[in-house]
C-alpha cells in the first residue's frame, strides 16, 4: 500500500508543478505580449516595460479571447489600427516562446 500512496504523492506533486509551469509560461506570454503592445503604441523605453508588467498583471485569469480583445480596444482607444488576427498570432506566438523558455 505505501507504493501505491507514494505513486500518489508523487502523481500530484507533478501535476501541481507542471500547473506551475503553465501559470508562470501564461505570464511571460502575457509580458511578451504586452512588450509588442506597448512598442505598437509607441511608448517610451520606461513606459514600455510598465506597460508589460501591468498587462501581464491585468491578463492573469483571463481567457485569450478577453487578451485579444482588451488588447484590440486598446489599439481601437490610441488609433491604431490591428486585426484580430494579427493578435491572436502574436499571443500564440508569444505562448510557443514561453513555452520553450519554461521547458528550458
Amino acid at each position: 500500500m505505501a507504493s501505491f500512496d507514494e505513486r500518489e504523492a508523487a502523481f500530484e506533486k507533478r501535476f501541481a508543478l507542471e500547473g506551475d509551469r503553465r501559470f508562470i509560461a501564461r505570464v511571460k506570454r502575457d509580458r511578451r505580449v504586452g512588450l509588442w503592445a506597448a512598442r505598437s503604441l509607441n511608448l517610451g523605453e520606461g513606459e514600455t516595460e510598465a506597460y508589460a508588467a501591468a498587462f501581464a498583471q491585468a491578463s492573469i485569469g483571463k481567457s485569450d479571447d478577453f487578451v485579444a480583445r482588451d488588447l484590440l480596444a486598446r489599439f481601437a482607444a490610441a488609433s491604431i489600427t490591428m486585426d484580430i488576427e494579427r493578435v491572436r498570432r502574436k499571443i500564440a506566438n508569444a505562448q510557443s516562446e514561453a513555452d520553450a523558455a519554461e521547458r528550458g
